[in-house]
């Protein structure tokens, strides 16, 4: 049981979702009970499901350890946009677990993601390999933040020991695809993610750089092929990135009907599929592109449909709270500058107001 529980945990550190899926559920057909297991699928699984994991890992935590509790009480706080208390559990985390890695992994990750605190998530990070040398991983995290705080150098230095660690693993290639791609490197990203694919095949997410690579080589007919692997697959999560980007590729291609046309489809689609998120992402992107065109009216149009997503009580099960808040200020924003265009200027300040309120209730650390 425990070897699987931690085999579901490595394949999520690795962003092998499909594994951690099978991995962890192959643990819980054999034991329910497993608070840490529940909290791992919730990582792992689509929203409306990951709803449901979280909310039974937190019941079964009751009876777990102060460790697991911690574990599961700060990745909740952190998805429900309860930022402060995400904060205090994540501490009490580590001090709790001083020669953790994993505790460390999952602070650093809150630090990077939710408070925008890079210096602190590479001191999380950067403890954790000293802890354990051997966690691959712990790599990966840190050469992302490395990257974002402009540290080139250190990053790479980062992702040379993931692949010394771990040579057959997909996603170190597909990291040193995506740093290639931010360098302007396209030729590298594109040989590192044909190499994450050689290496396993079945990491399908490496098409996602792939497909970028391709595209800013001006092959855009190549990229969308390999856009076309991510909405082939049957992981939700996978298919609206793959979704997202093929349209945006007509877009780079200066093909705008058939850019706004892939909108609208993967808006159509998730509203059928249950996945409000995937929606009004899709209407929200669409209302850009309509403003950028002028079509105030359509813009206002899509993002009154992704307001109605957000917002329908039928839906709130397949949302989270930071997801619905931060959709629902990206909503606000291009609805301010719909009202500039058409000279509501009073009305554009009241909704550029409002924004600042959601970021304010979701412990957006941008805001003051």
């Amino acid at each position: 049981m425990a070897q699987l529980v931690t085999a579901c945990a490595n394949a999520l550190d690795n962003y092998h979702l499909d594994v951690a899926r099978k991995k962890c559920g192959e643990a819980l057909a054999k034991e329910d009970t497993l608070a840490f297991a529940h909290y791992l699928l919730a990582q792992a699984d689509a929203p409306d499901v990951a709803n449901k994991e979280l909310a039974r890992a937190a019941e079964l935590a009751k009876t777990a350890s102060r460790g697991e509790q911690l574990f599961i009480e700060a990745y909740r706080a952190m998805v429900q946009a309860r930022t402060a208390d995400a904060k205090k559990a994540y501490d009490e985390l580590v001090r709790t677990l001083p020669g953790d890695a994993r505790a460390l992994v999952a602070r650093g990750q809150f630090k990077q993601t939710a408070l925008g605190d890079l210096d602190g998530a590479v001191a999380d990070y950067s403890k954790a390999v000293e802890l354990d040398a051997k966690y691959p991983a712990a790599y990966n995290f840190l050469a992302w933040a490395e990257i974002d705080r402009g540290h080139a150098a250190e990053a790479q230095a980062a992702l040379k020991k993931y692949v010394d660690l771990a040579p057959t693993e997909a996603n170190a290639y597909d990291s040193l695809a995506h740093m290639a791609l931010r360098r302007g490197a396209t030729d590298d990203a594109i040989a590192q993610a044909k190499k994450a694919l050689s290496v396993d095949p079945s990491f399908v997410v490496a098409h996602a750089v792939l497909g970028d690579a391709l595209l800013f080589s001006g092959k855009g007919k190549d990229a969308r092929r390999s856009y076309a692997a991510l909405i082939a697959t049957d992981d939700p999560q996978i298919h609206h990135d793959g979704a997202m980007r093929e349209a945006r590729s007509w877009l780079f291609d200066g093909r705008f009907g058939d850019g706004e046309r892939a909108l609208s489809a993967e808006a159509d689609l998730s509203a059928k599929t249950r996945r409000p998120g995937d929606q009004a992402d899709a209407l929200v992107e669409l209302a850009r592109v309509e403003l950028d065109r002028g079509a105030l009216a359509e813009a206002g149009q899509s993002l009154r449909q992704a307001r109605q997503a957000l917002e329908a009580p039928d839906n709130a099960a397949a949302l989270n709270e930071g997801e619905r808040r931060k959709l629902s200020s990206e909503a606000i924003h291009v609805r301010a500058m719909v009202l500039a265009a058409i000279g509501e200027r009073q009305l554009a300040v009241e909704r550029a107001d409002e924004i600042g309120v959601v970021l304010k209730l979701a412990g957006d650390p941008r805001d003051g």
